[in-house]
């Protein structure tokens, strides 16, 4: 299930003093000789903030009436901003290993946080900074190209390292592909795509066993599957070996935790028509299922 949500980020520089953080949910239920059952609700803590409880001249406080009102209190998220965590660095940014999912290698970005006695947890990133630089290291090395990232979804899609033409696959067990000058090497997996004819073979991640610099085995039985006609191709990605990391920013997908937009006129001062206002009341929480 999904919620309206908007990749609008709440300005919260308009002043310091948001206060909050990861909250979890966890029952505890004291028996009588005094010892603790604790029930852990959520195995992932909920960002919580206010933002409140501070003065605000008459441009700051219009900026927030018509964030309010645009979001229908409660009603629709965006983006926040938590200024004490909002930064992963590549030893914190966890893509995964390498053979993705489909027909190219797609990841979720996630953020680990490490306890200085190894403890670790991961947060899923949605929401990376379409602004910042987004980084992917592929065994500790920076690629410059080769993916791209959904700023709406956090995302990530790994291009293939390499795609060789087939120009042949026998009906046999196992299958053998043609491939001039493949260079793959045998326990490499690849993708096939794009076959005429052995069409069944499409979509299939196989693993290579290599019998000569122009043909390798694929560990499929293909005796049953229909001819070969032409075409396709074998695509390399990285493989379970490599290891892949991001850095860069990223938000948090929130919205306000009230209907009501709580502010008191405090003073006005004539000469400039600027007035003082106090706002209290506007709490911020996370939601686990933007749009």
């Amino acid at each position: 299930m999904t919620t309206p949500f908007v990749e609008e980020r709440f300005n919260t520089w308009i002043r310091y003093g948001v206060s909050g953080g990861p909250t979890f949910n966890t029952n505890v239920v004291v028996v009588d000789s005094g010892n603790e059952v604790r029930n852990i609700n959520w195995d992932a803590p909920l960002g919580m903030w206010d933002l409140g409880g501070d003065n605000y001249d008459r441009a700051e406080v219009e900026y927030l009436i018509a964030f309010f009102r645009a979001r229908k209190g409660k009603g629709i998220g965006f983006r926040f901003k938590d200024w004490s965590d909002y930064l992963v660095d590549s030893v914190q940014g966890i893509v995964g290993t390498g053979i993705g999912i489909g027909t190219s290698n797609t990841y979720q970005l996630n953020k680990r946080y490490t306890t200085p006695d190894g403890d670790t947890s991961n947060r899923i990133i949605k929401k990376p900074v379409n602004n910042s630089t987004i980084k992917l290291y592929v065994n500790s090395v920076l690629q410059v190209a080769g993916y791209t990232v959904s700023y709406s979804t956090g995302v990530i899609t790994v291009n293939s390292v390499v795609d060789k033409v087939i120009t042949g696959a026998t009906q046999a067990s196992p299958g053998v592909l043609t491939i001039t000058a493949h260079g793959f090497t045998s326990g490499q997996i690849v993708w096939l795509s794009g076959i005429v004819g052995m069409t069944a073979l499409n979509a299939q991640k196989v693993t290579v066993t290599v019998i000569s610099p122009n043909s390798f085995s694929i560990g499929v039985n293909t005796s049953a599957y229909g001819a070969y006609v032409s075409g396709g191709q074998a695509s390399l990605y990285y493989q379970a070996t490599d290891v892949l990391r991001w850095s860069g920013e990223f938000d948090t997908p929130a919205r306000f935790d009230t209907d009501k937009f709580n502010s008191e006129f405090l003073a006005f001062r004539d000469i400039d028509k600027e007035a003082i206002f106090l706002v209290s009341g506007l709490p911020i929480i996370e939601v686990r299922n933007p749009s």
